[in-house]
């Protein structure tokens, strides 16, 4: 006799606010940048993070949040990776739980509607990583190691060493 009891307290609270409470869907959230202090390295995480991008655009329930948040983890490395930062980081935290924490789910679900999520975005450059011994084997064309715009102990940036292939390619 219990249950149908039990049954019947929960039904009688529907309505009144008593009843249980059911995060917001779609959940909107904020963010907090840390500073990478580069702020072209800033500007670039913004610009590639889907957290930023899709905000406003493109809301999503607490589990979507989870998702986007850790689909940005590794976008974000990629940036940090293309300015010669390859053993760099990116931490992201939602209402100071860690993206692996179980209870993150449970805590956005029991968010009341109308409250914002806190995503926290903190990039770690890391040690920048430099070009070693640049050696070009076979005969150049005078002129063509300089074009290249890269040289031994430069920084190991992503677009700097792709444009030298691709001058390298094209002046060939």
């Amino acid at each position: 006799m219990l249950v149908p009891l039990a049954a019947l307290a929960v039904f009688a609270c529907a309505g009144t606010g008593l009843g249980p409470a059911y995060g917001a869907d779609p959940q909107p959230y904020k963010i907090e940048w840390v500073s990478s202090n580069s702020g072209n390295i800033d500007s670039l995480l913004k610009a590639t993070s889907q957290l930023e991008q899709l905000r406003t655009t493109a809301p999503t329930d607490p589990f979507g949040l989870i998702a986007r948040a850790r689909g940005d983890v590794n976008r974000l490395q990629s940036v940090l990776e293309s300015f010669g930062y390859y053993e760099g980081g990116i931490v992201i935290t939602i209402n100071g739980l860690a993206l692996a924490d179980a209870k993150l789910a449970d805590t956005l679900i029991a968010l009341p509607k109308g409250n914002d999520a806190r995503v926290k975005i903190t990039p770690t450059r890391g040690p920048l990583f430099h070009v070693g011994t640049i050696e070009l084997k076979g005969t150049l064309p005078p002129g063509m190691e300089r074009k290249l715009k890269v040289s031994s102990g430069a920084p190991a940036a992503a677009a700097d060493i792709l444009a030298a292939g691709t001058t390298l390619q094209s002046d060939l």
